[in-house]
């Protein structure tokens, strides 16, 4: 009897149908059983009851796009998740992940990796992506983790931070250390073909690593070249990559960069519904926020970044490079490199954190703002910080999107949401507050779509990109991944100049049956699992 927790009384989102009324009893770290209000008799012994009259209760919110690779394991509390009602975070995202890994060789790698993972301080103990997942059981975590393997990583591990073609010995090592990671339980590979060493990386190289992917019935993750001028195109190309490799295709944070492009998101969204009608499978996520964030190194064209941190900041060294850089910054973006200072100007471009003390005066500051003040050209304050710290920079990009244009991507067909917080000193809010942002500015504020709608996106669309058939719904045989909330009082209270706030209206959250948050409150359990592709989840 000590398993059992009835809750009473809650407007449940099972899954399937509309929100209703119903009692709920877990036993351990499952759904028992659903019953109209007062069909569940009390005389069960529960050691837990709990009266949910007046709140919503929920499958566990789902982060498809989680940068926590490392913060699993530094701070497994999540709680900047747990308080929004995540209780499965999605990690290796952008094809920037931290395995395979090696300590001796790939120091670059890992510079370049720490402006998103944050937690500079924390050893890599791991090596290969199996025992990455290891390192995050061993830790404990307060939510359910999910991994994807990186193709970032992959490359770099065979051919390191170059810009060259790999020949077929060097494909055959790679396709072998994806074929590693699906063994060992990766839901698919995610590449970002915009960063460093993707960008640098071509077609054929991309149909072969996916192909592995596909054979395992999992994901190809991706992160367009383009958000911005070139986003039409690079839809194309991503879906025809996924025909040729035979896989799955789920779009990272779909968003369309600066209001010149807002006017695309209906030809997008029809090139989704294309693809699938043909037959791909095609799926997205997205942030319900009208800034983005990524590192600071992404204004600089891709050839000033190749070998990584360190030879940038050789080059940015001489002048003539940087006369080169305000050249093609002044001019359009070519493929491979989105160009967000010419995009949105250096008033949205906002330092979201720094590794050196000396440097902090200009965290939570745009780079806009430090040029006027001082009378300084914007491309050299960029440059000077960039060579001034050993690893990536985090920043915050304002006033890229609107709030019409997101609306309309939460009502289309195969969404769901990810926070993509970047770990850092002075984050985007949506670390904090994605899930609240959803359900109190979209769905009750602004009514784009209905409040069914918005926690199905959180939590079942997530569960069913995945394949994880026991979660996302409240029915017995589900794990008891839940969240309570008062629909009335969610809201998110992060914002660009204090966004590490916890948002109001989430009362409780349980992770695999277990209260992770209670009356508002982290309580300091840790019961999530690390999930693998294939288990029985």
């Amino acid at each position: 009897m000590a398993d059992l927790t009835i809750l009473l009384g809650g407007v449940i989102h099972a899954g399937r149908g509309p929100a209703r009324p119903a009692d709920v009893l877990l036993d351990g770290d499952r759904v028992a059983a659903v019953a109209p209000p007062g069909g569940l008799p009390v005389e069960t012994g529960a050691a837990e009851i709990l009266d949910l009259r007046g709140l919503h209760l929920a499958p566990g919110f789902v982060d498809m796009h989680s940068h926590s690779d490392t913060a699993l394991i530094a701070e497994p509390e999540n709680t900047a998740k747990t308080r929004q009602g995540i209780t499965l975070d999605v990690i290796g995202q952008d094809g920037l992940g931290v395995a395979p890994f090696d300590a001796g060789r790939d120091g670059q790698w890992r510079a370049t990796l720490l402006g998103l993972t944050g937690h500079r301080d924390l050893p890599w103990t791991w090596c290969t992506f199996d025992e990455h997942l290891a390192a995050i059981e061993a830790a404990r975590p307060a939510t359910n983790v999910a991994a994807l393997v990186t193709f970032g990583a992959i490359r770099n591990a065979v051919i390191g931070l170059r810009d060259r073609p790999t020949t077929i010995a060097e494909r055959g090592r790679m396709t072998g250390l994806v074929a590693d990671a699906m063994a060992a339980g990766a839901f698919g590979m995610s590449v970002g073909l915009v960063y460093l060493p993707a960008v640098f990386a071509s077609r054929d190289e991309l149909v072969a690593a996916f192909s592995v992917v596909g054979r395992g019935d999992g994901l190809m993750v991706v992160h367009l070249r383009s958000q911005g001028d070139a986003w039409l195109d690079a839809i194309d190309e991503a879906i025809g990559i996924a025909r040729e490799a035979q896989v799955a295709l789920h779009v990272s944070h779909v968003c369309s960069l600066g209001s010149r492009n807002w006017s695309k998101i209906p030809r997008a969204l029809e090139r989704f519904e294309a693809a699938r009608a043909s037959g791909l499978p095609v799926t997205f996520d997205q942030h319900p926020y009208t800034a983005a964030s990524t590192v600071l190194a992404q204004v600089l064209p891709p050839w000033v970044t190749e070998g990584g941190p360190a030879a940038m900041r050789s080059r940015l060294a001489e002048d003539a490079v940087r006369d080169r850089i305000r050249t093609e910054i002044r001019g359009h973006g070519h493929p491979g490199w989105e160009n967000y200072a010419g995009l949105a100007g250096w008033d949205a471009v906002q330092i979201a954190g720094v590794g050196r003390p000396e440097n902090r005066w200009i965290v939570g500051r745009t780079i806009g703002d430090v040029a006027a003040e001082r009378d300084l050209d914007p491309l050299d304050i960029t440059a000077d910080l960039l060579a001034a710290e050993e690893d990536s920079i985090p920043m915050v990009l304002l006033g890229l999107y609107d709030d019409d244009g997101i609306g309309r991507i939460l009502r289309a067909p195969g969404g769901s949401i990810g926070t993509d917080g970047v770990i850092a000193e002075h984050p985007h809010p949506r670390l904090f507050g994605s899930t609240a942002r959803v359900l109190g500015h979209y769905v009750r504020d602004l009514r784009a779509l209905s409040l069914e709608d918005g926690v199905a996106r959180l939590g079942r669309a997530g569960a069913g990109i995945l394949g994880l058939v026991s979660r996302g719904s409240i029915e017995p045989g589900a794990a008891a991944d839940l969240v309570a909330f008062d629909p009335a009082a969610i809201r998110d209270r992060a914002n660009y100049a204090a966004p590490r706030a916890h948002p109001d209206g989430i009362a409780h959250v349980l992770v695999n049956g277990r209260f992770v948050v209670r009356d508002g409150r982290e309580t300091g359990e840790r019961p999530g699992r690390v999930l693998r592709r294939g288990d029985h989840n």
